[in-house]
Protein backbone atom coordinates (compact mmCIF):
# COMPACT_ATOMS: atom_id res chain seq x y z
CA UNK A 1 0.00 0.00 0.00
CA UNK A 2 0.88 3.51 -0.63
CA UNK A 3 2.57 5.43 1.76
CA UNK A 4 -0.29 8.17 1.38
CA UNK A 5 -2.91 5.60 0.79
CA UNK A 6 -1.90 3.96 4.22
CA UNK A 7 -2.09 7.54 6.02
CA UNK A 8 -5.69 7.85 4.26
CA UNK A 9 -6.17 4.88 6.25
CA UNK A 10 -5.46 5.35 9.23
CA UNK A 11 -6.94 9.03 9.61
CA UNK A 12 -10.57 7.83 8.48
CA UNK A 13 -9.51 4.48 11.55
CA UNK A 14 -8.93 7.10 13.94
CA UNK A 15 -12.59 8.89 13.14
CA UNK A 16 -13.98 5.68 13.13
CA UNK A 17 -12.73 4.99 16.59
CA UNK A 18 -14.53 7.78 17.96
CA UNK A 19 -17.99 7.58 16.48
CA UNK A 20 -20.84 7.02 19.72
CA UNK A 21 -20.72 3.37 20.28
CA UNK A 22 -24.32 3.72 21.26
CA UNK A 23 -25.52 3.25 18.05
CA UNK A 24 -24.18 0.13 16.74
CA UNK A 25 -26.05 0.64 12.80
CA UNK A 26 -23.78 3.71 12.93
CA UNK A 27 -20.63 1.33 12.17
CA UNK A 28 -23.15 -1.00 9.83
CA UNK A 29 -24.19 2.01 8.14
CA UNK A 30 -20.26 3.21 7.14
CA UNK A 31 -19.71 -0.42 6.32
CA UNK A 32 -21.70 -0.10 3.87
CA UNK A 33 -19.91 3.02 1.85
CA UNK A 34 -16.92 0.98 0.20
CA UNK A 35 -15.71 -1.92 0.58
CA UNK A 36 -12.17 -0.09 1.66
CA UNK A 37 -13.97 1.41 4.67
CA UNK A 38 -15.36 -2.30 4.98
CA UNK A 39 -11.63 -3.74 5.18
CA UNK A 40 -10.66 -0.97 7.96
CA UNK A 41 -13.52 -1.86 10.04
CA UNK A 42 -13.13 -5.76 9.57
CA UNK A 43 -9.21 -5.21 10.42
CA UNK A 44 -8.76 -7.19 14.00
CA UNK A 45 -6.57 -4.58 15.15
CA UNK A 46 -9.02 -2.05 14.61
CA UNK A 47 -11.58 -4.08 16.57
CA UNK A 48 -9.12 -4.74 19.52
CA UNK A 49 -8.21 -0.87 19.47
CA UNK A 50 -12.35 0.01 19.46
CA UNK A 51 -12.78 -2.55 22.49
CA UNK A 52 -10.11 -0.79 24.24
CA UNK A 53 -11.14 2.89 23.95
CA UNK A 54 -15.11 2.06 24.41
CA UNK A 55 -14.51 -1.02 27.26
CA UNK A 56 -17.62 -1.68 27.63
CA UNK A 57 -20.13 -2.67 25.06
CA UNK A 58 -23.42 -0.13 25.08
CA UNK A 59 -26.60 -0.47 25.45
CA UNK A 60 -28.78 -0.91 23.13
CA UNK A 61 -32.26 -1.66 24.13
CA UNK A 62 -34.20 -3.40 27.02
CA UNK A 63 -36.37 -5.78 27.81
CA UNK A 64 -39.40 -5.86 30.17
CA UNK A 65 -42.43 -8.04 30.91
CA UNK A 66 -45.58 -6.94 28.79
CA UNK A 67 -48.00 -5.21 30.40
CA UNK A 68 -51.60 -6.89 29.35
CA UNK A 69 -50.72 -10.30 29.13
CA UNK A 70 -49.06 -11.14 31.82
CA UNK A 71 -47.40 -13.69 33.20
CA UNK A 72 -45.84 -15.14 30.04
CA UNK A 73 -45.71 -11.15 27.67
CA UNK A 74 -42.40 -9.19 26.98
CA UNK A 75 -41.49 -6.54 24.74
CA UNK A 76 -38.29 -5.43 23.20
CA UNK A 77 -37.38 -1.88 23.42
CA UNK A 78 -34.48 -0.46 21.34
CA UNK A 79 -33.00 2.37 23.27
CA UNK A 80 -32.51 4.31 19.31
CA UNK A 81 -35.40 3.71 17.80
CA UNK A 82 -34.18 5.15 14.98
CA UNK A 83 -31.33 2.90 14.46
CA UNK A 84 -33.70 -0.07 14.59
CA UNK A 85 -30.87 -2.21 15.31
CA UNK A 86 -32.24 -4.48 16.62
CA UNK A 87 -36.53 -3.43 16.05
CA UNK A 88 -38.63 -3.69 18.86
CA UNK A 89 -41.08 -6.52 19.16
CA UNK A 90 -43.77 -8.02 20.98
CA UNK A 91 -42.84 -11.71 22.55
CA UNK A 92 -46.18 -13.16 23.04
CA UNK A 93 -45.96 -16.49 25.47
CA UNK A 94 -42.14 -15.52 26.49
CA UNK A 95 -41.55 -14.17 30.09
CA UNK A 96 -37.90 -12.66 30.38
CA UNK A 97 -36.14 -13.93 33.53
CA UNK A 98 -32.57 -12.49 32.71
CA UNK A 99 -30.35 -10.61 30.00
CA UNK A 100 -26.62 -10.73 29.57
CA UNK A 101 -23.65 -11.38 26.98
CA UNK A 102 -25.73 -10.67 24.18
CA UNK A 103 -28.43 -13.53 25.01
CA UNK A 104 -32.07 -12.95 26.80
CA UNK A 105 -33.55 -16.15 28.82
CA UNK A 106 -37.50 -16.44 28.95
CA UNK A 107 -39.54 -18.97 30.59
CA UNK A 108 -42.74 -20.02 28.92
CA UNK A 109 -45.97 -23.06 29.43
CA UNK A 110 -45.04 -26.27 27.96
CA UNK A 111 -47.27 -27.88 25.31
CA UNK A 112 -50.05 -29.55 26.08
CA UNK A 113 -50.86 -31.94 28.22
CA UNK A 114 -47.44 -30.38 30.02
CA UNK A 115 -48.74 -26.49 30.78
CA UNK A 116 -47.70 -26.66 34.36
CA UNK A 117 -44.18 -27.20 33.35
CA UNK A 118 -42.37 -24.32 32.23
CA UNK A 119 -39.81 -24.45 29.18
CA UNK A 120 -36.95 -22.22 28.67
CA UNK A 121 -35.90 -20.23 25.67
CA UNK A 122 -32.49 -18.33 24.99
CA UNK A 123 -32.89 -15.57 22.45
CA UNK A 124 -30.07 -13.32 20.44
CA UNK A 125 -32.13 -10.15 19.54
CA UNK A 126 -29.40 -9.00 17.30
CA UNK A 127 -29.42 -11.90 15.23
CA UNK A 128 -32.80 -13.11 15.86
CA UNK A 129 -31.96 -16.54 17.14
CA UNK A 130 -33.49 -18.61 19.52
CA UNK A 131 -32.96 -21.57 21.28
CA UNK A 132 -35.48 -23.95 23.26
CA UNK A 133 -33.58 -25.37 26.15
CA UNK A 134 -33.84 -29.40 27.66
CA UNK A 135 -35.73 -29.04 30.79
CA UNK A 136 -33.57 -29.65 33.78
CA UNK A 137 -34.62 -32.66 36.23
CA UNK A 138 -36.79 -31.98 37.90
CA UNK A 139 -38.54 -29.41 36.12
CA UNK A 140 -39.39 -25.85 37.50
CA UNK A 141 -43.09 -25.59 37.98
CA UNK A 142 -45.70 -23.00 37.60
CA UNK A 143 -46.17 -21.57 41.26
CA UNK A 144 -42.98 -22.72 42.48
CA UNK A 145 -39.84 -20.19 43.35
CA UNK A 146 -36.80 -20.02 41.30
CA UNK A 147 -34.47 -18.03 39.26
CA UNK A 148 -32.21 -18.52 36.66
CA UNK A 149 -29.62 -16.51 34.34
CA UNK A 150 -27.53 -16.68 31.24
CA UNK A 151 -24.18 -16.19 30.73
CA UNK A 152 -21.17 -16.78 27.92
CA UNK A 153 -19.38 -20.01 28.41
CA UNK A 154 -16.32 -17.92 28.74
CA UNK A 155 -17.24 -15.81 31.40
CA UNK A 156 -14.28 -16.63 33.61
CA UNK A 157 -12.29 -14.10 31.46
CA UNK A 158 -11.40 -15.78 27.80
CA UNK A 159 -14.20 -13.34 26.07
CA UNK A 160 -14.52 -9.54 26.96
CA UNK A 161 -18.46 -10.59 25.79
CA UNK A 162 -18.76 -6.78 23.72
CA UNK A 163 -19.73 -9.31 20.96
CA UNK A 164 -19.89 -13.16 21.69
CA UNK A 165 -22.87 -14.13 19.18
CA UNK A 166 -23.00 -17.69 18.56
CA UNK A 167 -20.57 -18.82 21.09
CA UNK A 168 -21.28 -21.19 24.04
CA UNK A 169 -23.27 -20.09 26.73
CA UNK A 170 -24.73 -21.57 30.16
CA UNK A 171 -28.10 -21.34 31.80
CA UNK A 172 -27.79 -21.33 35.55
CA UNK A 173 -30.75 -22.14 37.27
CA UNK A 174 -31.71 -21.81 41.18
CA UNK A 175 -34.62 -23.39 42.88
CA UNK A 176 -36.18 -25.17 46.18
CA UNK A 177 -37.69 -28.14 46.52
CA UNK A 178 -40.47 -29.18 49.62
CA UNK A 179 -39.22 -32.19 51.70
CA UNK A 180 -41.92 -34.76 52.01
CA UNK A 181 -44.51 -34.59 54.58
CA UNK A 182 -42.22 -35.78 58.10
CA UNK A 183 -39.02 -35.43 56.52
CA UNK A 184 -36.61 -33.98 58.45
CA UNK A 185 -34.69 -30.85 56.53
CA UNK A 186 -31.13 -30.00 56.40
CA UNK A 187 -28.85 -27.67 54.42
CA UNK A 188 -28.50 -29.52 50.39
CA UNK A 189 -26.90 -27.93 48.18
CA UNK A 190 -26.25 -29.43 44.49
CA UNK A 191 -24.09 -27.59 42.04
CA UNK A 192 -22.98 -30.47 39.80
CA UNK A 193 -19.06 -29.92 40.47
CA UNK A 194 -19.17 -26.09 40.68
CA UNK A 195 -18.53 -24.01 43.72
CA UNK A 196 -21.61 -21.60 45.28
CA UNK A 197 -21.04 -18.80 47.79
CA UNK A 198 -23.03 -16.88 50.43
CA UNK A 199 -22.33 -13.36 50.64
CA UNK A 200 -24.52 -11.32 53.33
CA UNK A 201 -26.06 -8.16 52.02
CA UNK A 202 -25.72 -4.84 53.83
CA UNK A 203 -26.46 -4.01 56.82
CA UNK A 204 -29.45 -1.66 57.81
CA UNK A 205 -27.80 0.15 59.31
CA UNK A 206 -25.67 1.13 55.46
CA UNK A 207 -29.29 0.52 53.24
CA UNK A 208 -32.68 -0.08 54.57
CA UNK A 209 -34.17 -1.08 51.05
CA UNK A 210 -33.70 -3.22 47.93
CA UNK A 211 -30.52 -3.67 46.38
CA UNK A 212 -28.74 -4.18 42.58
CA UNK A 213 -25.75 -5.42 42.52
CA UNK A 214 -23.44 -3.90 40.51
CA UNK A 215 -19.74 -3.89 39.82
CA UNK A 216 -17.37 -0.99 40.36
CA UNK A 217 -16.58 1.53 37.63
CA UNK A 218 -12.59 1.91 39.23
CA UNK A 219 -11.88 -2.24 39.52
CA UNK A 220 -14.50 -4.57 37.95
CA UNK A 221 -13.16 -7.27 40.61
CA UNK A 222 -14.96 -5.84 43.26
CA UNK A 223 -18.62 -6.68 44.24
CA UNK A 224 -21.53 -3.37 44.80
CA UNK A 225 -24.52 -2.82 45.41
CA UNK A 226 -26.71 0.04 44.42
CA UNK A 227 -29.97 1.65 45.35
CA UNK A 228 -32.32 4.79 45.34
CA UNK A 229 -32.59 5.79 49.47
CA UNK A 230 -34.53 8.81 50.87
CA UNK A 231 -32.02 11.08 52.67
CA UNK A 232 -33.10 13.76 55.57
CA UNK A 233 -33.62 17.00 53.60
CA UNK A 234 -35.63 14.78 52.50
CA UNK A 235 -34.58 13.92 48.72
CA UNK A 236 -33.58 11.17 46.96
CA UNK A 237 -30.22 9.51 46.30
CA UNK A 238 -28.24 6.69 45.00
CA UNK A 239 -26.17 5.04 46.95
CA UNK A 240 -23.40 3.04 46.08
CA UNK A 241 -21.87 0.15 48.69
CA UNK A 242 -18.78 -1.71 47.66
CA UNK A 243 -17.23 -5.07 49.58
CA UNK A 244 -13.61 -4.31 50.24
CA UNK A 245 -11.52 -6.58 52.39
CA UNK A 246 -9.01 -5.29 54.99
CA UNK A 247 -5.49 -6.09 54.96
CA UNK A 248 -6.16 -8.87 57.58
CA UNK A 249 -7.93 -10.67 55.25
CA UNK A 250 -11.70 -9.96 56.43
CA UNK A 251 -14.36 -8.44 54.04
CA UNK A 252 -16.52 -5.58 54.43
CA UNK A 253 -19.42 -3.54 52.98
CA UNK A 254 -17.76 0.26 52.86
CA UNK A 255 -20.47 3.62 51.92
CA UNK A 256 -19.09 4.60 48.49
CA UNK A 257 -20.63 7.46 46.75
CA UNK A 258 -23.83 8.73 47.15
CA UNK A 259 -25.70 10.69 44.25
CA UNK A 260 -28.66 13.14 44.69
CA UNK A 261 -31.28 11.66 42.17
CA UNK A 262 -32.10 15.59 41.63
CA UNK A 263 -28.60 16.45 39.86
CA UNK A 264 -29.15 13.67 37.61
CA UNK A 265 -32.50 14.80 36.65
CA UNK A 266 -32.69 18.58 36.78
CA UNK A 267 -35.89 19.05 34.63
CA UNK A 268 -37.83 16.23 36.08
CA UNK A 269 -39.73 17.25 39.13
CA UNK A 270 -38.76 14.55 42.17
CA UNK A 271 -42.62 13.04 43.78
CA UNK A 272 -42.52 13.52 47.73
CA UNK A 273 -40.95 10.57 49.83
CA UNK A 274 -43.61 7.41 49.83
CA UNK A 275 -44.53 6.36 53.23
CA UNK A 276 -43.19 3.02 55.10
CA UNK A 277 -46.28 1.73 53.91
CA UNK A 278 -46.53 2.40 50.04
CA UNK A 279 -44.17 1.46 47.11
CA UNK A 280 -41.25 3.48 47.14
CA UNK A 281 -41.20 6.40 44.42
CA UNK A 282 -38.02 6.33 43.23
CA UNK A 283 -35.77 2.87 43.22
CA UNK A 284 -33.64 0.78 40.69
CA UNK A 285 -35.54 -1.32 38.32
CA UNK A 286 -32.04 -2.73 36.56
CA UNK A 287 -28.33 -2.53 35.83
CA UNK A 288 -27.02 -3.41 32.42
CA UNK A 289 -24.67 -6.35 33.18
CA UNK A 290 -20.74 -5.37 33.13
CA UNK A 291 -21.08 -1.25 33.00
CA UNK A 292 -21.62 1.25 35.32
CA UNK A 293 -25.63 2.15 33.57
CA UNK A 294 -28.28 1.88 35.61
CA UNK A 295 -32.25 1.95 35.32
CA UNK A 296 -34.44 4.09 37.55
CA UNK A 297 -37.81 4.41 38.17
CA UNK A 298 -39.39 8.13 39.20
CA UNK A 299 -43.19 8.29 40.11
CA UNK A 300 -43.80 11.57 38.10
CA UNK A 301 -47.23 10.21 36.66
CA UNK A 302 -49.51 7.53 36.83
CA UNK A 303 -47.06 4.93 35.51
CA UNK A 304 -44.15 6.85 35.94
CA UNK A 305 -40.62 7.20 34.18
CA UNK A 306 -37.80 4.83 33.68
CA UNK A 307 -34.35 6.61 33.19
CA UNK A 308 -31.17 5.35 32.39
CA UNK A 309 -28.40 6.68 33.93
CA UNK A 310 -24.73 6.42 32.96
CA UNK A 311 -22.86 6.64 36.94
CA UNK A 312 -19.56 7.87 35.19
CA UNK A 313 -20.65 10.68 33.08
CA UNK A 314 -23.96 11.96 35.07
CA UNK A 315 -25.70 11.36 31.76
CA UNK A 316 -29.50 10.25 32.24
CA UNK A 317 -31.47 9.75 29.75
CA UNK A 318 -35.71 8.91 29.62
CA UNK A 319 -36.37 5.12 28.11
CA UNK A 320 -40.29 4.97 28.73
CA UNK A 321 -42.75 4.20 31.33
CA UNK A 322 -42.81 1.83 34.25
CA UNK A 323 -44.01 -1.51 34.30
CA UNK A 324 -42.00 -3.69 36.40
CA UNK A 325 -38.14 -4.55 36.47
CA UNK A 326 -36.27 -3.82 33.23
CA UNK A 327 -33.72 -6.33 31.54
CA UNK A 328 -31.11 -3.69 29.95
CA UNK A 329 -29.23 -5.18 26.37
CA UNK A 330 -26.03 -4.51 25.89
CA UNK A 331 -23.88 -5.80 22.34
CA UNK A 332 -20.95 -4.72 20.52
CA UNK A 333 -21.22 -5.34 16.47
CA UNK A 334 -18.18 -4.33 14.09
CA UNK A 335 -19.00 -5.34 10.52
CA UNK A 336 -16.88 -7.54 9.00
CA UNK A 337 -15.94 -9.62 5.81
CA UNK A 338 -17.55 -12.62 6.38
CA UNK A 339 -20.71 -13.84 5.24
CA UNK A 340 -22.43 -13.78 8.70
CA UNK A 341 -21.32 -9.84 8.97
CA UNK A 342 -23.31 -9.29 5.56
CA UNK A 343 -26.44 -10.98 7.17
CA UNK A 344 -26.52 -9.15 10.39
CA UNK A 345 -26.23 -5.65 7.85
CA UNK A 346 -29.32 -7.05 6.14
CA UNK A 347 -30.75 -8.02 9.25
CA UNK A 348 -30.44 -4.87 11.89
CA UNK A 349 -30.57 -2.38 9.26
CA UNK A 350 -33.56 -3.09 6.97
Amino acid sequence: MEPVAKLFDDLIGEILLRLPQDDPACLLRISLVCKRWRCILADPAFRRRHRALHRDPPVIGLLRVGMYHIPFSSRFVPIHPGSRCPAGRDLLGWRVLDCRHGRALFMTQAPPPDERILDFIVWDPLTNKQQRLPRPSPPPMLGKLFNAAVLCAGATGSCDHCGCHGDPFRVVFIYTTLPAAGAATGNVTSAHAQRLSVIDRPPQSMFNGPLWMLRSIEDSGRLGFVGVEVEEEPSFCIHLLWRERSRDGVARWVQGRTIKLQTLLPGVTLPPPSGPQELPNAKVVGVAEGTDVIFVYVSTDEFGNVYMIQLSSGRAKKVGPYYGSVFPYTSLCIPGKSKKAKHLVSCVLF
